[in-house]
């Protein structure tokens, strides 16, 4: 059985400031135990650009599957985690 698969909308950055480096806002390597993680869309990602964003997230989601257990975790802009669920809505009947 293939190992299921974990859907990350986004992945925010913030600037570190000891390094001044970017480094992620979030540590989603537990979410591993439970799949693959797949992460959608890059921190930089604009959430004004909306047909980009829906097609990324939209070719990301047509492989999501219920009954292999694959997961959404849904973190980053507001508006990216609203298109996800609504795009989720749209595709499948449950997740």
């Amino acid at each position: 059985m293939d190992r299921p698969r974990v859907f990350v909308t986004q992945i925010r950055n913030k600037r570190d400031p000891e390094t001044n480096t970017f480094i992620p806002t979030v540590d989603i390597k537990p979410a591993a135990e439970h799949g693959e993680i797949i992460v959608m869309l890059d921190a930089q990602a604009s959430r004004f650009a909306t047909s980009d964003i829906l097609k990324q997230l939209y070719e990301h989601l047509q492989t999501y599957n219920f009954e292999a257990n694959d997961c959404l975790i849904t973190i980053g802009d507001i508006p990216i985690i609203a298109a996800a669920n609504y795009l989720m809505g749209r595709m499948f009947t449950k997740y």
